[in-house]
């Protein structure tokens, strides 16, 4: 059985999460990546402001955890808590906001066809 939240938006056949994972470009460090639909074959792309929202949140945060390991005997570096706690409750936003668009590209490229 898989568990699947994410829905084509041309097809509306649903994509596992294994098959969500070609849709990040991971090593290209937060870039989005287009990939073709499992099902039908658009190109299909994370939705922009939830992806911003997840890869931001997780750069800053890593910078706040480094500087509170590196200076953690300051006292105004322990207000740092609640930044990191409202910078992981946006990253958690993103994560369930977060849906595949069709890529602009496959937009353009069937406006040019028909």
């Amino acid at each position: 059985m898989t568990i699947a939240r994410y829905w084509c938006p041309s097809c509306g056949k649903r994509i596992s999460w294994i098959q969500s994972w070609k849709f990040a470009n991971w090593a290209g460090a937060g870039f989005r990546k287009s990939s073709p639909c499992p099902h039908c074959g658009k190109l299909l792309i994370w939705s922009k402001w939830p992806w911003r929202m997840i890869n931001t949140g997780g750069f800053i945060g890593c910078i706040l955890l480094i500087i509170r390991l590196l200076f953690s005997k300051i006292e105004a570096i322990r207000d740092l808590n609640i930044i990191f706690l409202i910078i992981a409750l946006l990253m958690l936003l993103g994560m369930f906001t977060a849906k595949l668009e069709v890529s602009d590209s496959d937009e353009k490229k069937e406006s040019q066809i028909g």
